[in-house]
């Protein structure tokens, strides 16, 4: 195989990577952001239900 094969494979794998690496952050941005509004609306409920009693 030659030089430009290989720097031509390793470009395209790191490019991939890249893509991964920006689509998991921003699940994981997601799935926080899911996390404080479960928390906060969690919490109202919480709180209407104690001050209703």
């Amino acid at each position: 195989m030659d030089i430009d094969g290989l720097l031509l494979r390793n470009s395209e794998t790191l490019h991939a990577h890249s893509r991964a690496t920006e689509a998991s952050r921003r699940a994981e941005g997601f799935l926080m952001g899911l996390c404080v509004v479960v928390a906060y609306s969690w919490a109202l409920v919480v709180s209407v239900a104690l001050y209703v009693q």
